[in-house]
């Protein structure tokens, strides 16, 4: 398949179609509950780039949209938030974010504390009433609203949520706080965004939403499979230092400390065989609820109770990009090599994909990352 990556840019406010951008070296990715990124440049000195770019540069820096289109498909979105020029080279570097960057700019437009919901709020309700309060112009002004269709789920986790007014939390890291909440055997919350073409207007349709017990398919029903000893390239990293078996994890302010500690389930420590205690602390300073500290507790030791692995696979994007979503499973596969003397068949959980364009006309690549999936 001949693939044709195309970089579109939107008004924020009007959704109306601003230019396309010639772009070269570039390079986007998309990560799991965080926002992945995009950079490419464009050559200045070509009249025709030059006549394209003018409309963005019109804007003064303030931000715009960005859409990536492979064969009329929308395969990222997100925000333009920054543009260097350089006179030397001729060339404009820009760099975003994806749409939920966003939270990383916007502060709270709400109480969420035990002032407001005493007895406490699910998880998913709370995650998706954050998004909807910041867009409502009412609560926050003209400006407000990006045009972000929120689909809210409920978690069935019930929560006393610690997020006072006077705060001025941002959305990003109530998003952080959030997607650490597992109750065990219920599950968690996760956060996606993606958008399409409307098939009437034409105009981008930007969703986000709100997954509960988990984004993804589990594993056994995604059918995605990576072959290792066929891949471009893999790589098997693990990391203890960011790992550890009791988990002492704390939040609040100076005048309301809540703690929690728990051990990772199933690993038993101090045997022949097995890792000796260590012991990992996490600190959310923006949390007072006891409750949600215990439940996010839990979620840290889901997710670093053993050595991180990071797995990475590279593979050429013709057969591969938009045959899964972050959060999907895969099975991994390899006959034993020398990085893998037993040989690899397992399903991993995939937490960040990053596709390369070349400027030559040759073939997109994509690096995959994965991580154990939730075992819960």
């Amino acid at each position: 398949m001949i693939e044709k990556f195309t970089v579109f840019a939107y008004d924020i406010n009007s959704n109306e179609r601003i230019t396309e951008f010639p772009a070269k070296q570039l390079t986007f990715d998309s990560r799991l509950n965080d926002p992945g990124s995009i950079t490419f440049t464009c050559y200045m000195r070509a009249p025709k780039v030059a006549n394209l770019v003018a409309p963005i540069l019109d804007y003064g820096g303030d931000p715009v949209k960005l859409y990536v289109d492979r064969n009329g498909v929308i395969v990222w979105s997100g925000f333009l938030w920054t543009v260097n020029p350089t006179k030397s080279t001729g060339e404009i570097e820009f760099g975003g974010g994806e749409l939920l960057s966003w939270g990383d700019m916007r502060v709270q437009a709400a109480d969420y504390s035990a002032s407001s919901y005493p007895n406490g709020i699910d998880a998913g309700t709370l995650m998706a009433k954050v998004f909807t309060d910041a867009q409502d112009t009412t609560l926050c002004g003209p400006g407000a609203s990006i045009g972000l269709n929120i689909v809210g789920a409920t978690a069935g986790i019930n929560i006393v949520p610690g997020y006072p007014l006077s705060q001025y939390t941002q959305l990003s890291q109530i998003v952080a706080n959030t997607v650490q909440v597992v109750n065990p055997g219920v599950g968690g919350i996760d956060v996606g965004t993606a958008s399409y073409w409307d098939p009437t207007t034409g105009a981008p349709v930007d969703t986000l939403t709100v997954y509960c017990p988990r984004i993804g398919r589990p594993a056994g029903q995604t059918g995605v499979i990576f072959d290792l000893s066929a891949a471009l390239d893999y790589t098997w990293p693990t990391d203890a230092t960011k790992s550890g078996n009791t988990l002492i994890v704390m939040g609040g302010s100076s005048t309301n400390t809540p703690i929690a500690i728990v051990n990772t389930p199933g690993v038993t420590v101090g045997g022949a065989g097995e890792p000796p205690r260590l012991d990992l602390v996490a600190s959310y300073t923006t949390v007072t609820s006891q409750d949600q500290i215990s439940l996010m507790a839990n979620g840290a030791a889901d997710q670093y109770g053993k050595p991180i692995l990071t797995p990475t696979v590279t593979v050429p994007t013709a057969s591969n990009l938009g045959t899964f979503i972050v959060g999907d499973d895969a099975r991994l596969y390899s006959p034993p090599d020398f990085l893998n003397p037993r040989g690899v068949d397992q399903y991993l959980r995939i937490v960040q994909s990053q596709v390369t364009v070349p400027d030559d006309g040759g073939s997109a690549t994509m690096v995959v990352t994965f991580n154990p999936p939730p075992s819960f």
